[in-house]
C-alpha cells in the first residue's frame, strides 16, 4: 500500500515538469513590460509615408526631364522653322545674279540675269571702268553707276562695255564710247517682289536695311554718290533666260 502512494505522488510530479518538448508559459509578473518577440513591428503608416515621398520625388525628376526634353525639341522645331523661313526669304535673291563675258568679237560684256519667275526692281550695278590710257598700256579706274531699273521674270540683260557711255562725275561731260573699256562689278543692288532690297557681290549675298533700300531710287542714288560715282549708260539687250526657277543655292 505505502508503495502504490509513494509511485502516485511520484508520477504527479513528473507530470509538473516541463518536458524537452513542453515549454511552460511564462506568467507575467503585474508591472512587468512586455517583452519584445524576436519578430520587428513594422510602422506601416510611416513605410506609407516614405513611400509617397519616394515616389512624389520620382515624378518630379520625370517631370523635368520631360519638360527638358520637349523644350529641346521645341528649340530644335523654332530653329527650323527659322531656317525655312531665311531659305523661303532669300529664295528669289539667290536666282538673280550677273557676270562677264567676252563677245566673239572680243569685247568685254557685262550680263545680269534674273531666273526667278517674278520681276526685280531698282536695278543697279556699281561699277569700276578701267579706261585705257592714250598711247599707254595702263589704264586708269573711274567709279561709275549703271542703273537698270526693273528686269523682267526669266530674262537676261547684256551690256557691251564697247557701246557704253560715262561721266566722271555726275555733271561731268559724257565720255564717247571706248571699245577698249572694260569693267569690274563692285556691286549689283536690286529689290525682290516683297520689297526688300539686297546687295550681291563676288563674295556674298547680303540682305540691306529699308534705310539703305532707299538709296537704291535712281534720284537719290544718283545724289548720294555725286562726289565719288559718275553715271553710265548703255543700250541692253533683253533675252529669254536659258533656265528659269531653278535654285542657285546662293
Amino acid at each position: 500500500m505505502g508503495d502504490v502512494v509513494e509511485r502516485r505522488a511520484r508520477l504527479r510530479t513528473a507530470r509538473r515538469r516541463p518536458g524537452p518538448d513542453r515549454v511552460r508559459a511564462r506568467v507575467r509578473d503585474v508591472g512587468e513590460p512586455p517583452q519584445r518577440t524576436w519578430r520587428p513591428h513594422i510602422d506601416w503608416t510611416r513605410w506609407g509615408a516614405v513611400v509617397g515621398v519616394g515616389a512624389g520625388i520620382g515624378s518630379l525628376l520625370f517631370t523635368a526631364v520631360a519638360t527638358y526634353y520637349g523644350a529641346m525639341v521645341s528649340r530644335d522645331q523654332l530653329d527650323q522653322s527659322r531656317e525655312d523661313a531665311e531659305l523661303k526669304s532669300r529664295d528669289q535673291a539667290t536666282r538673280v545674279a550677273f557676270w562677264s563675258s567676252k563677245a566673239p568679237n572680243g569685247a568685254a560684256i557685262l550680263r545680269l540675269m534674273n531666273r526667278s519667275p517674278d520681276p526685280v526692281t531698282s536695278v543697279n550695278l556699281s561699277l569700276i571702268l578701267m579706261i585705257p590710257m592714250p598711247q599707254s598700256t595702263a589704264h586708269r579706274e573711274v567709279n561709275s553707276s549703271l542703273w537698270q531699273g526693273d528686269m523682267a521674270p526669266c530674262s537676261e540683260v547684256t551690256f557691251e562695255l564697247g557701246t557704253l557711255r560715262y561721266q566722271e562725275t555726275k555733271k561731268g561731260e559724257w565720255e564717247k564710247p571706248n571699245p577698249k573699256i572694260s569693267a569690274f562689278v563692285m556691286n549689283l543692288h536690286f529689290v525682290d517682289r516683297e520689297g526688300v532690297p539686297w546687295r550681291r557681290n563676288g563674295v556674298q549675298l547680303s540682305r540691306l536695311g529699308f534705310d539703305e533700300g532707299a538709296r537704291l531710287q535712281p534720284g537719290v542714288w544718283g545724289r548720294d554718290l555725286t562726289r565719288s560715282y559718275g553715271q553710265a549708260r548703255a543700250e541692253p539687250v533683253v533675252t529669254k533666260a536659258p533656265t528659269c526657277g531653278a535654285d542657285t543655292g546662293g
